[in-house]
């Protein structure tokens, strides 16, 4: 296939009760007792939920890992210094991978459909690379190099990369597939079941690691429900397949890749792009949170310290906070999942601008007491991100894929792969940036970090400003319009905006 050549996909498929795109939209429909029990074009909110179990393996996999990794490189032997750059593998990955990914998917013509190929083999890699990591010690005793300790760590951290990339694998394709499945007027609720599978993802996660003893038990368990729930993702949803007019070797389709990332954070609207650096500040404070929010109780709330002998009353404080803090994360994601859909019915109220930033501006008021929180504020503190998350998870992605019409819809996989870089890139500047203001001032200014950004992305919501007949396409009510100003024009602009 040639960079120029042309991509087509069979037509649409009419049905009695309104017209759709996959056979099985239309038995949905047609199966319905009343044949206006939808409105034309519309899908049943059982069938845009599908896309929602992968992204919950997506999330599950990220929880077990944030909850076991750093302790299980540290008994293989990595200092504490090098962790940080252990987990920098996350961040790095999600920035290079998932725009390729995305470039591949929106071109594949496999006869399985775009996303659906990347997906499985993303699932697939996931489990393999949870599964070894989880066992680096059982390998290299397979070796004879248990005594040394360096073929352990050797795997370890490789293994934890090639999860690290295999995740970022199937996150992207599953995030375009939602775009690609969900009709413009069912966006938010799509995003809504988005929100939903991220706290369940997560939850089942901590939830694992709080209740199966062992690190292999508890990979183990997770690699088999991220196949189980992609696999019947995969087998339910029906894609559209594309076809190519003529072969293109690798090496040109690499270079045309290249092109498309560029092209895409180049010519990426300025309505994405303010989208863009609200979530991009959510993300810098939420990465803040998760690699120092458990170590920030355990020593400056418990009075604990990591270093200290185990069996010591110190360890023992130490231990009992970082459980407290995971404890606490799991009560944001259960409370991530349950708020996710009332902030649908708080948007179509209140509008999507007061409540994305209200969120923020809970999370920014919070941790701004940081510095003396005690048990019970640190709990609250880091429960009540559950608001921004949902948030997050469902408002900003929302908004960019009804944002991506007429020919910028035919690119949505590299256009949502790189908005995508708006959570990759925070975990770099979180991980030095952090370690900088702890060397400084300690963890408890790192916590009043997490403030800071959360204020500054509240701010930016203010920012945000979209083209008019946006609330149409995400079902929710038509903002009112606000007065243009030529020193915002853009030219790069498809129609006039209206505030959210």
């Amino acid at each position: 296939m040639t960079a120029d050549s042309a991509l087509t996909v069979p037509d649409r498929i009419d049905s009695k009760a309104g017209s759709c795109t996959a056979k099985q939209d239309c038995f949905f429909i047609e199966a319905s007792s009343s044949p206006k029990a939808l409105p034309a074009g519309h899908k049943p909110w059982l069938y845009l939920a599908i896309p929602s179990l992968s992204f919950a393996g997506v999330q599950l996999a990220w929880a077990v890992l944030t909850g076991h990794a750093t302790a299980h490189l540290r008994t293989l032997g990595l200092s504490d210094k090098l962790v940080g750059l252990a987990w920098l593998g996350g961040p790095v990955t999600g920035t290079i991978v998932q725009p390729i990914i995305g470039v591949l998917s929106d071109r594949c013509t496999s006869r399985f459909g775009r996303r659906r190929p990347f997906m499985l083999g993303g699932a697939g890699l996931t489990a393999i690379g949870l599964v070894l990591f989880s066992s680096s010690q059982r390998l290299a005793r397979m070796v004879g190099a248990a005594e040394r300790g360096s073929v352990a760590l050797n795997i370890g951290v490789l293994t934890f990369w090639i999860a690290d990339v295999a995740v970022n694998i199937l996150q992207g394709p599953t995030r375009a597939l939602l775009a690609d499945t969900t009709p413009d007027g069912q966006l938010a609720l799509g995003s809504c079941f988005f929100a939903v599978a991220n706290g369940a993802g997560k939850a089942v996660g901590f939830g694992l690691g709080a209740l199966v003893d062992g690190i292999e038990k508890v990979f183990g368990i997770a690699a088999l429900l991220i196949v189980l729930l992609t696999g019947a993702c995969c087998y339910v949803i029906e894609e559209e397949r594309l076809y190519e007019s003529e072969a293109q070797s690798f090496a040109r389709l690499l270079r045309h890749t290249v092109r498309e990332c560029g092209s895409a954070l180049r010519d990426m609207p300025s309505e994405i792009r303010r989208v863009f650096a609200v979530q991009w500040l959510t993300y810098l404070s939420l990465m803040l949170l998760f690699i120092y929010g458990a170590d920030w109780v355990g020593k400056e709330v418990f009075g604990g310290s990591g270093d200290a002998a185990r069996g010591s009353v110190k360890r023992e404080l130490f231990d009992a906070g970082v459980r407290y803090g995971n404890a606490a994360l799991f009560g944001m994601a259960v409370g991530c999942m349950v708020t996710a859909p009332i902030m649908l019915i708080l948007a179509r109220r209140l509008g999507v601008r007061s409540v994305w930033a209200g969120s923020l501006a809970i999370v920014a008021c919070s941790f701004a007491l940081a510095v003396n929180a005690g048990r019970v504020m640190a709990a609250v503190m880091m429960t009540s991100w559950c608001f921004a998350a949902a948030a997050a998870l469902t408002i900003p992605w929302t908004l960019v894929s009804a944002m991506l019409t007429g020919e910028r819809a035919k690119r949505k996989g590299v256009y949502l792969a790189s908005f995508n870089l708006a959570q990759a890139t925070p975990g770099l500047v979180a991980s030095t940036l952090g370690s900088v203001i702890v060397h400084l001032w300690g963890l408890p200014a790192v916590m009043v970090a997490v403030s800071v950004s959360a204020a500054l992305a509240t701010a930016a919501t203010a920012t945000v400003s979209l083209p008019r007949g946006i609330g149409r396409r995400l079902g929710l009510p038509e903002p009112e319009p606000e007065p243009e100003h030529e020193h915002e024009h853009d030219e790069r602009d498809a129609c006039p905006r209206a505030a959210v």
